[in-house]
């Protein structure tokens, strides 16, 4: 049995639209989960946010925005320890981190643009997560 390599792409596409559109459901799952205080949800969220970036981001990709990858850790770090307030401060922190990589960085994508989240693109996202798995390593 052969395999045509149209119907590979398609799905491989498929598989990316959808770890994006999970992707950015838990960036807004843990945005509103850190709005409402809930803790536990915004641990659930954060976690599985980590899962499905580090799933669709490219290997090997450099991280640009150092200042976006110490917030993105000061938040993993906020709330593993159970503190909501700094997780707060962090994920806002991080989100406008996203925002000012996008705006500085948008005259560099000519390919066509990936699903917003939260008014930065999924691909900004993934940019300024550290590569390698560290963050989950740490999270286990």
């Amino acid at each position: 049995m052969t395999v045509s390599p149209a119907s590979s792409t398609s799905s491989d596409n498929d598989v990316w639209q959808t770890l994006r559109k999970q992707r950015n459901q838990d960036f807004k799952a843990l945005q509103s989960a850190l709005q409402s205080g809930d803790l536990s949800g915004a641990q659930q969220a954060f976690s599985n946010f980590q899962q499905d970036a580090q799933s669709s981001s490219p290997a090997g990709k450099k991280t640009q925005n150092t200042q976006a990858v110490a917030d993105f850790q000061s938040l993993q770090s906020a709330l593993q320890s159970g503190d909501l307030n700094a997780a707060q401060k962090a994920f806002a922190s991080w989100q406008h981190d996203l925002q000012s990589a996008r705006q500085t960085h948008h005259h560099h994508h000519h390919h066509k643009s990936e699903p917003a989240v939260d008014g930065t693109s999924a691909s900004t996202t993934a940019s300024v997560l550290p590569t390698g798995g560290s963050l989950l390593d740490q999270q286990a």
